[in-house]
């Protein structure tokens, strides 16, 4: 009887190792981001060009990783809403390590000289913490995470994650926030194997390129590749005292383009998500953000 409870309890929970990838703004002023501090990609995809200007109607981003420590100086005030679905047994070891890096590649605003600058400072960002202390998540938790953010009505889930099973439940809610005209975002695996929810025909799956141009996955199923390799960003942690990170992987690909979507979104580049996923599906490399606009202006002419 006790074997059969623990499997049914196994059964229920099936825990599965998060692959993680290493790797309210009030002023409405435009921004100008020319001067930021060792942000080769933003020279690389000419975002120190692009001017961003202010709008009432934010974009809101869904970031569904270990969490976003909303103290930084760079991203105070950024964070809307903060869903934190499993419970952490050990506080004192615990931090939000990846999600405040790739929320500071989305959205950091510098404070300081040696602070960052994020694609769009003007999106709104919906936190859910969906790791514990060992890095791990039930599918059951990643579908509440989802669920959270249907509800919250994101326009865009960023997934800098992935898990390498592939459940028909799991599958069933990245069709229903499709369904709901959310823009699905995902990094695939960065040793090639291929991740869920990146794999998902719903999904646009993200791989990195190198400062040199190259290619740092070749998984068939990657839609569009942007920088993923030096990206300095904002850092936190409990065991390093360091507020500022340089790190690798398609993780921060995933975010760069997260940030990108949202300022085609905000400046009415792009309608809605079924302009998005025509558009994007099968891209390719993208040089710039300027290519990307004018590609855009010509299909929609």
């Amino acid at each position: 009887m006790k074997k059969v409870l623990s499997l049914c309890i196994i059964g229920f929970l099936i825990l599965i190792s998060l692959y993680i990838f290493l790797i309210n703004f009030n002023n409405k002023e435009n921004i100008n981001i020319s001067t930021h501090r060792l942000q080769w990609w933003h020279t690389e995809l000419g975002l120190d060009k692009y001017k961003i200007k202010y709008k009432s109607q934010k974009v809101k981003i869904g970031i569904i990783d270990t969490g976003i420590d909303g103290e930084h100086q760079d991203l105070m005030g950024r964070i809307s809403s903060n869903l934190v679905v499993n419970e952490v047994i050990d506080q004192k070891n615990f931090d939000y390590e990846h999600g405040t890096m790739v929320a500071g590649i989305i959205a950091a605003i510098p404070q300081s000289n040696i602070g960052v600058m994020g694609v769009n400072p003007y999106v709104e960002i919906v936190s859910i913490d969906i790791s514990n202390n060992e890095k791990t998540c039930s599918v059951v938790g990643l579908i509440e995470a989802i669920d959270y953010a249907i509800n919250n009505n994101v326009d865009i889930i960023n997934f800098s994650l992935g898990i390498s099973q592939n459940t028909e439940e799991l599958y069933n809610k990245v069709k229903e926030a499709y369904s709901k005209g959310i823009i699905l975002i995902a990094a695939t695996d960065n040793d090639e194997k291929g991740l869920f929810p990146a794999d998902y025909e719903e999904v646009i799956s993200v791989g990195g390129y190198t400062r040199e141009g190259e290619y740092m996955q070749n998984n068939n199923n990657i839609d569009i590749y942007l920088p993923g390799e030096n990206i300095v960003t904002t850092y936190s942690s409990q065991s390093n005292q360091k507020e500022y990170i340089s790190c690798d992987g398609s993780s921060l690909s995933c975010a760069i383009f997260s940030g990108i979507v949202s300022l085609l979104l905000q400046d009415e580049y792009i309608q809605n998500s079924d302009e998005f996923y025509s558009f994007f599906r099968g891209y390719g490399k993208v040089n710039s953000l300027d290519e990307i606009i004018e590609k855009l202006n010509s299909s929609y002419k």
